[in-house]
């Protein structure tokens, strides 16, 4: 479509000009934006907040939020209320 354009310098926005999209994601995230987090405590000593397991509990809740949504679409759609 803008196959005319000159090269913007970045990768992705040069293949997008071209058509080419990445898709891997679909529209979701397809990794984790939560990182661990390493806490240092004196003495040299350090623990680490596990956030990563986030991502799997977030993954649960999208899946129940989309269940409960397309229960109240078949109830709405089947002539019930909301």
């Amino acid at each position: 479509m803008w196959s005319d354009t000159a090269s913007t310098g970045d990768s992705i926005a040069d293949a997008a000009n071209r058509g080419e999209y990445d898709q891997s994601g679909l529209g979701f995230a397809s990794t984790c934006p939560l990182h661990d987090m390493s806490v240092s405590l004196p003495g040299g000593r350090s623990f680490v907040i596990p956030f990563g397991k986030g991502c799997e509990l977030g993954g649960w809740l999208r899946a129940i939020v989309i269940a409960f949504a397309f229960f109240a679409a078949a109830r709405i759609t089947a002539g019930g209320s909301a």
